[in-house]
């Protein structure tokens, strides 16, 4: 566990919870920002993998197909949490991811918990004790936006162990999971389509495919190269 590993995490998921702000000055439903940004963000991995002339690998296995159907709901779950929950208590409930991970890991990889995964895990709970605990709380952790939190722990956590799984380089990781979450947010679209989208939607598009897409899941993709749930 490097420190560059844990500064990438750190920024991934720093970078995901400034999107709350994001959120909640746009007018187009989440769906459209997680599809067409995200597929903004795989034309670039793409065409930097073309540049490269390292094209990106296009064999599913079972951890990379696990990845791109994470990706789909983690999406929808995370970004539709931000948009109606508080960023604070919304983040802590998604740090049950770890413990999430922990139990998929045995079943899923044949992996035994270490220290670092039960003490990730007692973290977690710790955290949503004290939610739990706060008051004016105890309502608000039943909303939707916390079960919302709750199912993107879960995905995270299912992530988590099956890019530990996946033997491809962390471009191919990160171009899977944007290939998952615009399929997901597509998906949505069928429920909320709009009418019509103007330039400054366009410029949110492009701001959530790159802060909220392309960057994010590329420092998060190379930070498992060291780190372990």
């Amino acid at each position: 566990m490097t420190k560059i590993g844990i500064a990438q995490a750190l920024t991934a998921f720093a970078l995901w919870s400034s999107l709350a702000v994001f959120f909640n000055r746009v007018d187009l439903p989440v769906g459209i920002y997680i599809s067409l940004g995200s597929i903004l963000a795989l034309c670039l991995v793409y065409a930097g993998s073309l540049f490269n002339r390292q094209p990106v690998s296009t064999r599913f296995t079972w951890p990379i197909l696990g990845i791109m159907a994470a990706a789909a709901f983690k999406g929808l779950f995370w970004f539709k949490a931000l948009q109606i929950y508080p960023v604070a208590p919304a983040m802590i409930i998604h740090n049950l991811a770890p413990l999430f991970a922990m139990l998929f890991a045995p079943l899923l990889i044949r992996e035994r918990p270490r220290p670092h995964h039960l003490f990730a895990a007692i973290t977690g709970l710790l955290g949503l004790t004290l939610v739990l605990n706060l008051p004016g709380q105890a309502t608000i952790t039943l909303t939707l936006g916390a079960i919302l939190s709750l199912g993107a722990a879960i995905a995270s956590g299912f992530q988590d162990v099956c890019h530990r799984a996946a033997k491809v380089p962390a471009r191919d990781q990160t171009f899977v999971f944007l290939l998952g979450q615009a399929l997901g947010g597509t998906l949505a679209l069928f429920f909320a389509v709009p009418t019509q989208i103007t330039f400054t939607d366009l410029g949110s598009i492009a701001y959530f495919g790159l802060f909220g897409a392309l960057l994010p899941m590329t420092l998060l993709s190379c930070s498992f190269r060291s780190l372990r749930s």
